[in-house]
């Protein structure tokens, strides 16, 4: 599992998804705190891995105990 910045690491793109599907792993992934959809507040992000892939299939917000308290 790998950290990044708040920037948007590439996300291997699969000939298997639908479009919309696609579209929707390669947004960023934040927080649903308070109603709002929020970065963490670290600015750090890890990754989402295909299993059967093995390739980096989206990022989301690494949450830690600022964003709880």
């Amino acid at each position: 599992m790998s950290s990044t910045s708040a920037t948007t690491a590439p996300v291997h793109p699969s000939s298997q998804l639908m479009d919309s599907v696609q579209s929707f792993l390669n947004r960023p992934h934040k927080h649903l705190i308070g109603g709002e959809w929020v970065d963490a507040a670290s600015g750090q992000t890890f990754d989402v891995i295909d299993p059967a892939t093995e390739q980096v299939i989206a990022q989301v917000a690494r949450g830690n105990e600022a964003d709880i308290n």
